[in-house]
């Protein structure tokens, strides 16, 4: 198929996560943009083909604080166009890594791939070159360094209305971004894809996945306690 979204105009909302398990790929095995295609908070994961296909004629897939990561193709592509029209993908916020072809791919110089700031990308080949300016707060792996591991878990449900894949406490993706209410990147809603208020740390995370700091078993008897109520704290040794 050439994407389980396929969209020829408008834009898709907030809160999907696209997955196709077989069959033989298309241009984008999860998302195909024929007109505009806008991501806020959407997991894109383990799907046959790229990520997301942006396709010539100045259609655009912009994701912003989301997560294409572990699809049998390429993660994002741009389409190759002629003279100035190809296929267009903005990233911000979000996290591309662990893609079986490249993380982020822009086919040729008619092709657009943009930064928007704040990104982990796993190995920058396939975008290098020119191909995809940088930002300042991005992180990207490859182009003579070591392709960088988001330490992404697997697809599954983890909370909220779709699947995710959660950050793990060492991900380099966990406040990667900005302490802001819009995470540096002027988009709504800013909660994650399950609903979880941003930034739950020092910053915003990257990706649709925002991790909540652990709480220790001393935080969670004075949470579940009455208000007024009296916390009875087991004998023992607490370090929170």
């Amino acid at each position: 198929p050439d994407g389980n979204l396929y969209t020829p105009f408008g834009a898709a909302g907030v809160d999907w996560a696209f997955q196709i398990f077989g069959g033989t790929p298309g241009d984008g095995g999860g998302l195909y943009s024929a007109g505009e295609v806008n991501l806020v908070n959407v997991t894109v994961s383990d799907n046959v083909g790229d990520g997301g296909f942006a396709s010539a004629g100045n259609n655009t897939l912009a994701a912003a604080l989301s997560t294409i990561a572990n699809n049998s193709g390429n993660g994002l592509t741009a389409e190759a166009g002629g003279l100035g029209q190809g296929g267009v993908i903005a990233i911000g916020g979000s996290i591309l890594a662990g893609n079986g072809g490249n993380d982020c791919n822009r086919e040729d110089t008619a092709a657009f791939a943009i930064s928007q700031d704040y990104n982990l990308i796993g190995d920058i080949a396939g975008g290098d070159g020119g191909l995809l300016v940088l930002q300042g707060n991005d992180q990207a792996g490859g182009g003579g360094v070591a392709a960088i591991d988001p330490l992404l878990g697997p697809l599954q449900d983890n909370g909220g209305p779709s699947f995710t894949r959660a950050l793990g406490p060492a991900s380099p993706a966990v406040d990667a971004g900005l302490n802001d209410p819009n995470c540096g990147l002027s988009v709504t809603p800013v909660n994650d894809q399950r609903g979880v208020a941003r930034p739950q740390g020092a910053a915003c995370d990257a990706g649709a996945f925002e991790l909540q700091p652990s709480v220790g078993p001393l935080q969670a008897l004075i949470a579940a306690a009455a208000p007024g109520g009296t916390v009875v704290v087991p004998d023992g040794t607490y370090t929170e």
